[in-house]
């Protein structure tokens, strides 16, 4: 219980942190600021997310101006072979955040 506690503490406190101090940062409109993860960082002079994850989907930030991702559902891991969370190319059947449901 303390695990989880630390963990849900960890994302929410990071993501006000870093939505406070870098304008272009965000949380996919699929996630919540109380679960999404910051995977990999943006390589560049910004403090803007590159991959990230919550407990039902991956997302890869596309860097546009309107805030556009790729998600993949956590659920399809098992029918994508080759899967690898922190490389969007082996993503099958990925999602964009213009995808109506």
């Amino acid at each position: 219980m303390a695990i989880a506690i630390a963990l849900f503490c960890t994302s929410i406190f990071g993501n006000i942190f870093s939505l406070i101090i870098e304008k272009e940062y965000f949380i996919p409109e699929q996630s919540s600021i109380f679960t999404f993860n910051e995977t990999i960082g943006n390589e560049g002079s910004s403090d803007v997310w590159r991959y990230g994850e919550d407990y039902s989907n991956y997302y890869f930030n596309l860097s546009t101006f309107d805030n556009d991702v790729l998600f993949f559902p956590k659920k399809n891991i098992n029918s994508c072979p080759g899967f690898n969370p922190k490389d969007v190319t082996t993503w099958c059947k990925v999602k964009d955040t213009n995808t109506k449901f």
